[in-house]
C-alpha cells in the first residue's frame, strides 16, 4: 500500500483531532496509508479559512492537491477539494482515495 502525507494549515485543535480520529478509524476503507505530518513533502494540503493562519497559508498555497475545510461552498478555482464541516468520515475518505488515485496516475506518466 502506498504511503501518503497530509499537512494542515490553521485547523483548530478539535478539527485536527477529528481528522486524526477519522483517519485512524478509516484505514480499512482507504486505498493508501495516510499520515498527518508537520513538515516535508506532502500529497494533500488542508486549509481552514476560518482562521488567520489558514487564510495566510492559503494566500501562498503550495502546488499539489489542496483541500479547504469549510462550512461554506468555495468558488476559488485553485481549490481541488472541499472537506465539509462538520467533518464526516465518508467525505474525508472519498477525498483521500481520490488524491491517492490522482497521485498514482500522475506517477505512471
Amino acid at each position: 500500500m502506498d504511503s501518503m502525507r497530509i499537512k494542515t494549515y490553521g485547523l483548530t485543535d478539535s478539527d485536527l483531532i477529528s481528522l486524526k480520529s477519522i483517519l485512524a478509524l478509516s484505514t480499512g476503507a482507504l486505498n493508501s496509508e495516510w499520515a498527518i505530518i508537520k513538515s516535508g513533502q506532502v500529497e494533500l494540503h488542508i486549509y481552514s479559512l476560518s482562521t488567520t493562519e489558514g487564510k495566510i497559508a492559503w494566500q501562498s498555497h503550495n502546488k499539489g492537491y489542496n483541500a479547504i475545510l469549510s462550512t461554506q461552498p468555495a468558488h476559488d478555482q485553485s481549490i481541488d477539494f472541499i472537506l465539509k464541516r462538520p467533518l464526516r468520515a465518508r467525505n474525508f475518505i472519498e477525498v483521500l482515495n481520490e488524491v491517492a488515485e490522482k497521485v498514482r496516475l500522475k506517477d505512471q506518466r
